[in-house]
């Protein structure tokens, strides 16, 4: 602040310091008191209107001024954040594409696994021969038929006739009421067919 502002400056503040002085001092007991105190507090909201406009023009200096230095400021840190939101924007695109290449080599090695799992469930079931037997004597009006189907690549041979008799000869140690009888397709089971 120049010289002769700050003698204004000071000149107001002695001015407003004998203001408050007087204020301190002040007691109001008569009307004639309140009337003089209301009066001075006319040359007291002056005094004020004369400091405020004392430093009106330099308020809007410098808020100008702020005004000023701000956009310029902007100026630079505008391209800052818009190089920040292009970094974002390719590290976000980055990380999608990491992810949908994880999330297809997920699907790839489940989709193996599975298939490994079902050649293995093929591979590991052999369906055993089964040899039927026709009954040795057959009764008036009664007929044998011989059936034979491929199922899934595995040829199955049996005789339907009322009575029959099933044998596992290659099998030892099974049951002679209950035998197994597997079924291969998708999905491995055993039935069981009671005599």
């Amino acid at each position: 602040m120049e010289p002769q502002n700050e003698q204004q400056v000071m000149s107001l503040k002695t001015e407003a310091t004998g203001m408050m002085q007087w204020a301190n001092g002040l007691t109001v007991s008569t009307q004639e008191t309140a009337n003089d105190a209301m009066q001075r507090l006319s040359v007291i909201k002056g005094m004020r209107k004369k400091v405020v406009d004392w430093f009106a023009p330099m308020k809007t200096a410098a808020a100008a001024a702020h005004k000023a230095i701000v956009a310029r400021e902007k100026e630079i840190t505008d391209v800052a954040d818009q190089a920040e939101q292009v970094v974002k924007a390719k590290v976000i695109s980055w990380q999608h594409e990491e992810a949908d290449k994880a999330e297809a080599e997920r699907k790839a090695n489940a989709a193996a696994a599975k298939e490994e799992a079902k050649e293995e469930t093929a591979a590991a079931v052999v369906a055993p021969v089964i040899d039927v037997a026709a009954p040795a004597a057959t009764a008036a009006g009664t007929s044998t038929r011989k059936t034979h189907k491929a199922v899934d690549g595995l040829s199955v041979r049996g005789y339907s006739h009322r009575g029959w008799r099933v044998r596992f000869e290659a099998v030892s140690g099974l049951s002679t009421d209950r035998l197994p009888v597997v079924v291969v397709g998708i999905m491995a089971a055993i039935v069981y067919i009671s005599l």
